[in-house]
């Protein structure tokens, strides 16, 4: 249970798992990831890469 708690930014002790959905929510946000499906409380449940993005990450990945 302890490695699921973490220390925020803000001193505070979060779920990992929250903290990860933050981050994700963050990457919607500049429009890194696409949100595919929501669940009915709104939450994501599956993202997927802009085609952008992944041809950059590729591009960077083949210069090394």
């Amino acid at each position: 249970m302890a490695e699921e708690i973490i220390m925020s930014e803000e001193e505070e002790e979060e779920i990992l798992e929250d903290v990860a959905y933050r981050y994700l929510c963050e990457l919607v946000d500049r429009y890194m990831v696409q949100v595919e499906e929501r669940g009915l409380m709104g939450r994501i449940k599956s993202c997927r890469i802009h085609d952008l993005m992944r041809d950059f990450f590729l591009s960077k990945a083949e210069r090394g």
